[in-house]
């Protein structure tokens, strides 16, 4: 009863009440995983969305398994192009997409049944313009939750504050625990930078967080991201290429608290310093690593 006041009201506003969820996946040789990512989202309990898929230049099977669900459900669209990596990828994902929000997903992961629903509902709060939650981490049959640093909503200023403790985690640097307004996205011409070989899901990001007025934060674990990449080292820098890269993102960083005047209070702070030199991080773990419940996984998918 009063989740049908909330959106009579917020329709006698003129308020969306069922807003339009943008899901971009872009993907690469990921047909061991591509079928569980897709048919996760597909089958999600919130309706009103379209599904993006982009394939990067593929080799393997993942179009042929993309091209199988665009035959039966009308909300997925299939692009199919060139190699030229997932900066641009999701460039095209933004170009093509027509939702109010915007949820970038990885192909290695999967997410909760009713996780966009649960993120809809939190994106009604009044000035709401980022939702971020709380994440599983998966290393092969374990995983364990990995939680924020506070619940409900809060301004871009406290957000801020929390990310100048921790500008390292995963929490705050990935896109995949997060939905984004499309209107502040395309008002201000955001894309991600190709150039970048790491980092930019980071930078886009940070440059995003410079525009919201409020961010909510939920109390839950709506996504399963799988490790199995290793540190930016195992994925090909070099230690100075890490630190190079650290500091294409820690320009961002100052460009942020600059402009939410809060640059005296934290361009001092060593957790910034040693940001460009420390490795990435996940959240504070709420679990133990614990065996994964396989009835968290999308009916009929398994690990394997």
């Amino acid at each position: 009863m009063r989740r049908t006041v909330e959106r009579f009201l917020r329709a006698a506003k003129g308020e969306e009440v069922n807003p339009k969820v943008s899901v971009i996946l872009s993907f690469y040789n990921a047909q061991a995983t591509l079928e569980r990512a897709i048919r996760g989202i597909l089958e999600q309990t919130y309706r009103n969305i379209e599904v993006i898929l982009i394939d990067d230049g593929s080799t393997d099977r993942s179009a042929a398994i993309a091209e199988e669900h665009v035959a039966v459900d009308s909300r997925i669209h299939l692009i199919c192009k060139p190699n030229t990596g997932v900066s641009d990828s999701r460039n095209i994902g933004l170009d093509v997409a027509t939702g109010d929000w915007v949820y970038f997903v990885d192909a290695d992961d999967w997410i909760e049944p009713d996780a966009i629903e649960a993120f809809m509902q939190a994106a009604t709060s009044p000035s709401c313009d980022l939702v971020v939650c709380d994440f599983y981490r998966v290393q092969g049959d374990v995983m364990s939750y990995k939680h924020g640093p506070a619940v409900g909503l809060v301004s871009r200023e406290k957000y801020a504050t929390f990310m100048a403790h921790r500008p390292s985690n995963f929490y705050y640097t990935s896109l995949w625990n997060k939905v984004f307004k499309r209107a502040i996205i395309e008002e201000h011409s955001m894309r991600f930078d190709t150039r970048m070989q790491f980092g930019e899901d980071h930078v886009f990001i940070l440059d995003y967080v410079r525009l919201v007025d409020r961010v909510s934060l939920l109390d839950r674990a709506l996504y399963y991201y799988v490790d199995n990449a290793g540190s930016l080292v195992h994925q090909g820098l070099n230690p100075v290429g890490v630190v190079k890269m650290k500091w294409n993102t820690y320009l961002p960083y100052l460009r942020l608290y600059r402009d939410l005047e809060l640059f005296e209070r934290f361009y001092q702070r060593p957790s910034l310093y040693k940001f460009i030199f420390m490795p990435a991080t996940d959240a504070f773990a709420k679990k133990d690593a614990e065996p994964i419940d396989p009835t968290t996984l999308p009916p009929g998918i398994t690990l394997d």
